[in-house]
């Protein structure tokens, strides 16, 4: 096995409540201890920065996605429509509400409070624990077509990364199913140029985080 068992580790507090939901998931397997999964989900989510923003708050996309992660913010003259970051945020609280002693982070509170229409006051590590819980999902759906795949396969790609050895080709496999068919899913499909520039971005964050 690529890892020992250890004594469990202290994880940093902004990833205790996703440690939780993957262990109510069965998704961290049994002989992984908690500060390997703090540094594989920290690696995760600094991919994801870089592939998605570059790590800079300010990026804004030709649709309107904003921030370190590439959140759509709700419009303020439309609010009854809801973009992708109020839909994040509301399942990260469904999901940590039974969470013994967890405080939602405050400048996420103020955020819902104002209506989910900016990221500007919003720390990296709150931007961090949003991004995050978009991995943990079981629902996955092929990149290309569109077509859901068996329930469960989300978690599995999440175990398979968790349980790969740093640098390994399963390694690489398993986050590029992550980033391809979890973070990127679509009900449409992404086809052409448009996967093209996904593929090419996936090699060079890839490359920067993992190398």
């Amino acid at each position: 096995t690529p890892y020992t068992t250890v004594p469990e580790g202290d994880i940093s507090n902004q990833y205790v409540p996703h440690i939780e939901r993957m262990k109510t998931l069965k998704i961290i397997p049994p002989n992984i201890d908690n500060s390997i999964v703090g540094e594989k989900v920290s690696k995760l989510i600094s991919f994801n920065s870089f592939a998605e923003s570059r790590d800079r708050n300010d990026q804004v996309s030709s649709v309107g996605n904003t921030g370190y992660h590439q959140f759509k913010t709700n419009d303020p003259n439309n609010p009854h429509i809801q973009e992708s970051l109020e839909t994040i945020y509301n399942r990260f609280k469904r999901n940590t509400d039974t969470i013994k002693d967890f405080e939602m982070p405050a400048d996420l509170v103020q955020m819902a409070k104002n209506g989910f229409v900016s990221l500007e006051n919003v720390s990296k590590e709150s931007q961090d624990i949003l991004a995050l819980s978009n991995y943990i999902e079981d629902f996955a759906a092929d990149i290309e077509t569109g077509k859901r795949l068996p329930t469960g396969t989300g978690s599995g790609y999440m175990t398979a990364y968790l349980e790969a050895a740093p640098g390994s080709l399963e390694e690489k496999q398993a986050l590029q199913n992550l980033y391809f068919n979890v973070q990127h899913k679509s009900k449409k499909g992404i086809t052409g140029k448009d996967l093209q520039i996904i593929k090419d971005n996936f090699e060079t964050s890839y490359n920067k985080i993992f190398k």
